[in-house]
């Protein structure tokens, strides 16, 4: 909620996020209360449109360690994003991959 109304007022400004360098734009929405690395990036990525954005969890932990070992978000790119998107898909697809 804290987040919805600081947007709300314009204390946070989307607009000057999505033109802001990512590294600026995460950092400031972090301060933000309840909004945690994860869902930042899912802003940026999601809301903001910001392609090199990577949500990142344990389930999509575990999909890079299985598909792209020894591989980092960062080393996907402009549009880690959506690469984060296929290997969400994929490894929703293909569950079997992931079992212990």
């Amino acid at each position: 909620l804290s987040a919805a109304r600081k947007v709300a007022s314009g204390e946070v400004n989307l607009e000057a996020l999505r033109a802001a360098p990512i590294e600026e734009a995460r950092a400031s929405l972090t301060t933000i209360y309840g909004v945690g690395e994860k869902v930042a990036e899912c802003e940026l990525l999601y809301g903001l449109h910001r392609l090199e954005a990577f949500p990142m969890d344990v389930w999509m932990k575990r999909a890079m360690s299985v598909l792209l070992p020894g591989r980092t978000p960062q080393q996907l790119g402009k549009y880690a994003g959506i690469a984060q998107q296929y290997l969400f898909h994929y490894s929703r697809c293909n569950a079997g991959l992931f079992s212990a």
